[in-house]
């Protein structure tokens, strides 16, 4: 192993595969109770390294986000799939930022324009530029156009009426609402319990649940919303959005002209899961599931999306 990381995170992907192992009923002599892979997620986030620490760092064990994606991978491919984490020849991508300034600061970003951002724009307004980017040059390489998505509404549920797909909301309906209105081509969050929330947890996820609701808007344009698992294909797609804004090198810089990722925006996005459970939509898939949909897009790309369905 060259990094202490590699071998830490290895340990994690044998513990998957054990995991699964137990799970399929072959552990002789050892009767579980009901495993419950969304425990073992917040379990990883709890001792993962403190956002900002160097994957090189002798003591790395990896980010949250690194340790639950081995975790995935062993419970996912089995014990013999962690030996590859030994293999210099074999790529060993982590999701790793070594930021001190994100150490010392917690490296969020404001969400609303003003003074304390430091060019005067919020979180929010490049979001929504940065979405709408990202999709026009995801639907160029699908060969299709896409339409940006009109706006980025923030409700109060004590003082707003929002007209979405023919209804008009309000009150209640709106409480901790996280929409994409079709009809007027909107997304719709609770501005003031939603995003506040999340914004608790961290910039990455407000930013993460946005991502999402604009992929559930492409995949309306794509015809492809209605599919079993459109929900993680969603996921998916927000991941593939998260490695656009990954940074290129150890200097920075991205795909996105808007935003670039700082350490530990991964982790906050997976924290988003766990707060809300396994989304706002009816599928009832686990935090688990999502965990892996969003892997699978930031590792793979936008093409391995279509395990969760066609991609029009």
């Amino acid at each position: 192993f060259d990094r202490t990381v590699d071998l830490e995170l290895q340990a994690d992907c044998f513990a998957g595969g054990w995991t699964a192992w137990v799970a399929d009923g072959r552990a002789t002599g050892f009767e579980p109770g009901d495993i419950d892979l969304d425990k073992t997620v917040a379990g990883m986030l709890a001792i993962r390294d403190e956002p900002g620490t160097s994957p090189d760092d002798v003591y790395a064990h990896g980010s949250g986000f690194d340790r639950v994606s081995a975790f995935q991978d062993g419970f996912e491919n089995g014990a013999g799939k962690c030996a590859e984490y030994a293999d210099e020849d074999v790529d060993r991508r982590t999701a790793e930022i070594e930021d001190p300034d994100v150490l010392a600061s917690g490296g969020d970003w404001p969400l609303e324009d003003g003074p304390l951002s430091p060019d005067g724009e919020g979180l929010l307004t490049k979001l929504e530029r940065d979405l709408n980017s990202f999709y026009t040059r995801l639907f160029d390489e699908l060969g299709t156009e896409f339409t940006p998505v009109g706006d980025l509404v923030l409700a109060d549920p004590a003082t707003d009426a929002i007209a979405c797909g023919g209804d008009t909301l309000s009150g209640d309906e709106l409480d901790y609402a996280a929409l994409y209105c079709e009809d007027e081509h909107v997304v719709v969050l609770d501005g003031e319990g939603l995003v506040e929330s999340l914004n608790d947890l961290g910039d990455f996820a407000v930013a993460s649940e946005v991502a999402r609701l604009w992929a559930i808007a492409a995949q309306t344009q794509l015809g492809v919303v209605d599919g079993d698992e459109a929900g993680l294909q969603a996921d998916c797609l927000t991941g593939r959005w998260a490695a656009w804004t990954f940074p290129r090198t150890p200097e920075g810089g991205s795909d996105s002209d808007e935003l670039t990722m700082s350490a530990g925006d991964l982790d906050e996005g997976i924290m988003g899961f766990l707060a809300y459970g396994a989304g706002f939509g009816d599928d009832g898939r686990t935090v688990f599931e999502r965990t892996a949909a969003l892997r699978t897009g930031f590792f793979e790309g936008y093409g391995a999306c279509e395990e969760y369905g066609p991609l029009g």
